[in-house]
């Protein structure tokens, strides 16, 4: 598939004519071609038209300023000679023609030069320059929508570039939904003429979801861990930009190998250190001590009428002293 695009120039879009010179009054009609296709309204002038004007002042004030530099920013090379003595008037063309390109001034005593400067020097150069930066504001807000992604500002902070960034985002992503119109819509009749049938799908583009790198780690691992959920090495490849290595399979299997041979050690060593305590337990069920004199329980312990038998002796019976 390729296309020929018609200088936009070279086409009158309201009386539908291709011409062969921008000048021309007559030209081709767009009917004479089936497979043509126009992009846009016929009234419309586009953004190159919005943004002429700025780029006009733009240029006229960028030759003033370097006009503004060239003869108060340099020094200039003064001359003076007798007007009598045309040797030196030679000499002094040929010195000044050795030293550099700065303005040159060859005058006889009689004659001088005056500079009608500006009151404020500094002040004319900021005019220069804050003429250039809002032409160039102007065109970027145009285009872009925004400026601070561009350029810095002295009042531009880290908030405000994330906001005109979106904002840029949200202007591409304007222009590839209407260019999806134009293959999903406009160039329908086109394909079928070239032999390729659209009715059954539809063109689009994918649409990536902004995260941050960081936040995204995060997620994964927690949909790693948590949820116990596979995360295909692919996709984390192609989602960090990680280049993949060429021996990928022999890598992987090593690791793989290393991992079961590390879980196996670590399972062996789980077991040895649960077998001693299990003997141990066994030999105190088998020699288990006798108590020598064990302790009552609780409720008889704490029972009156053990303390008070305690504290009487026992009465004598008949017969004995």
């Amino acid at each position: 598939m390729d296309y020929d695009l018609i200088p936009r120039k070279h086409v009158d879009p309201v009386r539908r004519l291709i011409l062969r010179h921008q000048t021309d009054i007559v030209g081709l009609p767009w009917d004479n071609y089936s497979d043509l296709l126009f992009i846009g309204s016929p009234d419309d002038l586009g953004l190159l038209a919005k943004a002429a004007p700025w780029v006009i002042y733009k240029r006229n004030t960028t030759g003033d300023w370097s006009q503004f530099s060239e003869l108060f920013g340099m020094p200039i090379q003064e001359y003076i000679y007798d007007s009598d003595d045309e040797q030196s008037r030679q000499r002094a063309i040929e010195d000044a023609a050795n030293i550099g390109s700065l303005a040159q001034f060859f005058h006889d005593e009689g004659t001088k030069l005056n500079f009608i400067e500006a009151g404020n020097k500094t002040g004319s150069a900021d005019v220069y320059e804050r003429l250039c930066e809002r032409c160039n504001n102007e065109i970027s807000k145009l285009v872009l929508g925004n400026t601070l992604t561009t350029e810095s500002s002295e009042n531009g902070t880290q908030a405000l570039g994330t906001v005109h960034k979106k904002v840029e985002d949200k202007v591409a992503e304007a222009d590839k939904r209407y260019l999806l119109d134009v293959l999903n819509y406009d160039m329908a009749d086109i394909f079928a003429r070239m032999g390729i049938d659209t009715s059954g799908g539809s063109f689009c583009f994918p649409e990536k979801k902004e995260i941050d790198p960081t936040a995204k780690i995060n997620i994964l691992t927690q949909i790693s861990r948590q949820f116990d959920l596979p995360v295909s090495d692919d996709y984390l490849y192609e989602e960090f930009g990680i280049e993949k290595p060429a021996d990928y399979d022999r890598l992987k299997r090593e690791r793989e190998e290393v991992r079961k041979s590390e879980k196996a050690a670590a399972k062996r060593l789980q077991q040895q250190q649960k077998k001693p305590e299990k003997e141990e337990i066994e030999e105190e069920e088998e020699d288990p001590e006798p108590e020598p004199n064990p302790e009552p329980e609780p409720k008889r312990k704490n029972s009156f009428r053990d303390r008070l038998a305690r504290f009487f002796g026992k009465a004598p019976s008949a017969g004995q002293f």
